[in-house]
């Protein structure tokens, strides 16, 4: 009799360490295939975000703003000069990608684009309207602009008296200063003041 109970008691040792392990592995099993869900969630939401991001770069081209700048350059053959002018957008342009700019503006070339400035460029064939000469006359300097056929035309009678000038700037004042450019002519202007 006390073999059937030693017997007994080591079948059930047996069982429960079978139950035991089986239950063990069983919640192991499950453990993995919870990480690999996990894992193949994570994946898919790496896809997704790297998608969405793609979307995001394509979707974020640059804009205009009405902050914009647009500077206007201009390369003009026949005296070789480039005039630059700078000014706000049209707001007609606010909010427009580059290719809509390009749509509109055909016989110019975007040489910059950004949502702060825009540089659009073109050729001309005529002569450029940035040709100064200052003069004295009646005691005063006067700015004349200089077409292509050098004929000059009164663009400003200022009120810049050349009586205290040094005699060396009223001599090249009567036979006249030649100035190329805006900037320059208004710079010339404020050393005589």
């Amino acid at each position: 009799m006390k073999k059937w109970i030693i017997m007994t008691v080591i079948i059930i040792i047996i069982i429960s360490l079978g139950i035991g392990f089986s239950i063990h592995l069983y919640r192991i099993n499950k453990q993995n295939d919870f990480i690999e869900q996990v894992e193949e969630l994570s994946k898919e939401n790496n896809k997704r975000i790297e998608e969405d991001s793609m979307l995001q770069v394509t979707s974020n081209e640059e804009k205009t703003t009405p902050n914009t700048i647009f500077v206007i350059k201009k390369y003009y053959e026949k005296c070789g000069h480039t005039t630059t002018d700078k000014i706000d957008i049209p707001e007609d342009f606010i909010n427009m990608k580059e290719d809509q700019i390009k749509d509109i503006c055909k016989e110019w070339q975007i040489k910059e684009f950004s949502s702060g400035q825009v540089v659009l460029f073109r050729y001309e064939n005529g002569f450029c309207n940035e040709h100064y000469v200052l003069r004295e006359e009646e005691g005063v300097i006067n700015v004349y602009i200089i077409d292509e056929n050098g004929i000059e035309t009164i663009k400003e009678k200022t009120d810049i008296s050349t009586q205290y000038l040094p005699q060396t700037d009223r001599i090249s004042l009567k036979n006249g200063i030649f100035i190329y450019g805006n900037e320059e002519l208004y710079s010339a202007l404020e050393d005589y003041e």
